[in-house]
């Protein structure tokens, strides 16, 4: 018998919510039970790529968890293009230009759906994929002759030496609308020219590639200064290639000498050039000890944790380097290596251990290999309650909430904490850790407040058992809320791990620790 409820459409060809990347988080069901309305109110709700910004690094990576997810559409959704341009934006926003990129060559038949081919080349372009843009430019079907699709055929023309082509695509682009700068980079390209006067400031991924290919004057490389109205995604990844190349230190102790001397972004360079050479890893972890304290100083301590966190693990424990244990186990932490951080934990706490090869009383006694490590007699490790605070970050990190020390450990955690501990804890008993002494009392205590709607619409989706939509919700109530209520904060931790998403659950809350230690 013919039932109304089913909907049959085409499968033939894969449809671009249902590409995902190698890392993807969630299976090809995440849509399941979720409307088409509600999956483009859900994307049109985060942060955008061209204005758009996550304030907290684990919540863009909760974001990219999602959105690199492929999976069958919402009902009705298949074929959307709107839809599916509303996640490779988003993705690029939480993911950045490699990710969205990615996603778009995976897409197929993009040259039909205009504006994925947008995007897919602007992205391609930013990213000196010039062949790749144009070869999306050449084969869009629909809306080829918009004038931005004629300037980018006239520039892929010009990039092979086909001057008059070029020429008469940009005349075509004219006739519609007005484009100076444009105008300029053409010429400087066709006339084999260095461009008069200031390189005019590229606006978007056309422009910004246009301007890299510039022939200059033989001298210098012409400078590029990107424009106030570039979008965001632009800007990010222009700042990130415009840093300077690290060339490793060939005399580390000397270019820590004049780091010493230097500020901003000279010392920052110089820093980083001592950091990565091979050769002297003490003087590499004083340069570490100095990109972390500046960024602490500039309250930016756990964006440089997570940039420089992988090389703590190189970096030899000793007297002189265990004076900044402390912040190298937090960076190590930040980047997920928590048996590097417990190295320098037990050092911070221990002391270094003094090699037998040196120590005339250690020789005495070689012949007992279980012998204790010999330790300096004069070594002060930190306070106990930054050890205390240390060993907590490292259980949540290494997720063994089901210890007993782990429950001790937490005992005086949302007093000292206050709201955001309180929050953090809920996380954690969420996840299976043992409740604090007087946490009930705690929560019956606590103030009145309003639920939110959107954390009811999640409670909903995650009973029903739609994943992706879940997920979303519980992403958007984090981004509305100021600060959430230990309650709240405690269903969006059951959410995501339901969803399988337990790690990112201890990612927001050691961030949050890592941040307030450093």
């Amino acid at each position: 018998m013919a039932q109304d409820s089913i909907e049959v459409e085409s499968l033939d060809t894969l449809d671009p919510l249902e590409v995902r990347l190698s890392d993807a988080a969630l299976d090809d069901t995440l849509w399941s039970g979720t409307s088409i309305d509600m999956l483009r109110l859900l994307l049109d709700g985060l942060p955008d790529a061209r204005r758009g910004q996550y304030e907290a690094p684990a919540l863009a990576e909760l974001s990219r968890a999602v959105l690199v997810s492929g999976g069958r559409p919402p009902r009705g959704g298949r074929g959307d293009d709107d839809l599916a341009w509303l996640r490779a934006d988003r993705l690029l926003a939480s993911g950045g230009a490699h990710d969205a990129f990615d996603l778009l060559e995976r897409t197929p038949d993009i040259h039909e759906r205009p504006d994925l081919a947008l995007l897919h080349a602007e992205l391609a372009f930013a990213l000196r994929q010039d062949a790749t843009a144009c070869r999306t430019a050449r084969a869009l079907i629909e809306e080829r002759e918009q004038p931005y699709w004629q300037r980018a055929r006239a520039y892929c023309l010009a990039l092979e030496g086909l001057n008059a082509g070029a020429e008469l695509s940009a005349d075509l682009a004219r006739d519609q609308s007005q484009d100076p700068d444009f105008d300029r980079l053409l010429f400087g390209l066709t006339l084999g020219g260095a461009i008069e006067e200031a390189m005019p400031s590229p606006r978007n991924g056309l422009t910004l590639s246009m301007a890299r290919n510039q022939p200059g004057d033989g001298r210098s490389t012409p400078e590029i200064y990107l424009s106030e109205a570039a979008p965001a995604w632009l800007t990010r990844l222009f700042e990130q290639d415009s840093l300077p190349p690290l060339t490793p230190s060939q005399d580390p102790a000397a270019a820590l000498v004049l780091a010493e001397a230097e500020r901003g972004e000279a010392r920052r360079v110089l820093l980083e050039s001592v950091l990565v050479q091979p050769r002297d890893r003490e003087a590499a972890a004083v340069a570490l000890e100095y990109l972390l304290s500046d960024a602490a100083e500039d309250g930016r301590f756990l964006d440089a944790a997570h940039y420089y966190g992988a090389e703590v693990q190189s970096l030899p424990i000793n007297t002189d380097t265990l004076q900044a244990g402390y912040r190298f186990a937090l960076a190590a932490l930040a980047v997920g290596d928590v048996e590097t951080a417990r190295a320098w934990r037990n050092g911070l706490v221990n002391g270094p251990e003094v090699s037998r090869s040196d120590d005339p009383i250690a020789e005495a006694i070689v012949e007992n290999a279980f012998a204790a490590p010999v330790q300096p007699e004069t070594w002060v490790g930190p306070a106990p309650a930054r050890i205390h605070q240390l060993d907590l970050i490292i259980a949540i990190a290494a997720d063994e909430l089901d210890l007993s020390r782990t429950h001790t450990l937490v005992q005086d955690w949302p007093q000292a904490a206050g709201r955001q501990g309180a929050q953090d804890v809920a996380m954690l008993v969420a996840l299976g850790l043992s409740q604090p002494d007087n946490y009930r009392l705690n929560l019956l205590d606590a103030r009145p407040t309003r639920v939110p709607p959107s954390l009811m619409a999640m409670e909903a989706a995650t009973a029903a058992g739609a994943d992706g939509e879940s997920v979303l919700l519980a992403l958007r109530v984090m981004l509305e809320a100021e600060g959430l209520t230990p309650y709240a904060a405690g269903r969006i931790a059951q959410t995501l791990d339901a969803a399988g998403l337990r790690a990112h659950v201890l990612r927001l809350v050691t961030d949050r620790l890592i941040s307030a230690a450093g």
